[in-house]
């Protein structure tokens, strides 16, 4: 057994589990705020940072379930890129294998940020609602402190998380295992969560959503058109642009077309087919 077909087996065998991974993480990412926005007594209205801070006091449950859902998703993560990792490196061995401790590491900090920063606002709150005037500006000032450990966590966890997807996206285009729309929305991806982590009013969780759930229906191969042919050769080959597959549906007819024809005129022509002609000619 070649190389390329061992690999090819144990792509077919993990392929189901590392996309259900993923979709469970897509989902996960988003049940959080779904979860919170149904379980919530108190619905401040937007932009009510005193009521906010409120709500995060009175139903502290809530809010630290609502983070741990979506924590649960990035501690996910891991098993759809460990997957991802493996089909490229097999094909690319270019890959460094840094990609891989930052595809484990970077979404378990990422999942530890995500509590981590969420107990700290709701401990901020509760101080908040404690003691103190009870004014807006205080309240905007509580939610947005965070501690330099919260910070160092967060910022860890989402710089190994974004290099690791960079690593991951580039190398995969390269190899051929995901198209170009795809590996560059992963890219965006992993720079998302650093930014987010810098300015919090970027939200890293509709994109990655889209393509977390894009990368399981690539490895179930549901991707429109088809996987590119590195997938089924276990070797580097481009993924054809939508130009390629539009040549090479347009040459498939005519490839078809060719045999029919000649085939056409390698029959035997009937016996005395040529003499019948002939005595038409005669009697005329």
């Amino acid at each position: 057994m070649t190389a390329a077909s061992e690999q090819l087996r144990w792509e077919a065998r993990w392929a189901k589990p590392a996309a259900y991974a993923a979709f469970a993480s897509a989902f996960l990412t988003v049940a959080g705020n779904i979860y919170a926005a149904t379980a919530l007594e108190s619905r401040p209205e937007p932009g009510d940072s005193k009521g906010f801070a409120a709500a995060l006091a009175s139903e502290s449950g809530v809010f630290v379930t609502s983070s741990v859902i979506p924590a649960l998703g990035a501690a996910l993560l891991p098993l759809a890129l460990v997957y991802l990792y493996g089909a490229v490196k097999a094909r690319r061995p270019e890959l460094p294998t840094i990609a891989l401790y930052l595809a484990v590491a970077g979404p378990l900090i990422y999942a530890i940020a995500i509590v981590l920063s969420q107990l700290e606002r709701i401990d901020n709150a509760e101080q908040f609602v404690a003691s103190g005037s009870q004014d807006e500006g205080r309240a905007e000032e509580a939610l947005r402190d965070q501690s330099p450990l919260s910070v160092a966590v967060g910022l860890s966890g989402a710089l190994s998380l974004g290099f690791a997807l960079v690593l991951l996206n580039v190398n995969a285009m390269r190899a051929g295992i995901e198209s170009r729309f795809m590996g560059v929305m992963g890219v965006v991806v992993g720079a998302l969560p650093v930014l987010s982590s810098l300015i919090p009013v970027i939200s890293a969780s509709f994109v990655q959503l889209f393509w977390v759930t894009a990368l399981g229906a690539l490895f179930l191969g549901k991707w429109p058109g088809g996987r590119g042919p590195a997938w089924e050769t276990g070797e580097a080959t481009p993924w054809p642009s939508a130009a390629d597959r539009r040549l090479e549906q347009a040459e498939a007819p005519a490839e078809a077309e060719a045999p029919t024809e000649a085939a056409h005129r390698d029959e035997p022509r009937p016996a005395g087919s040529t003499s019948q002609k002939r005595k038409r000619k005669r009697k005329r």
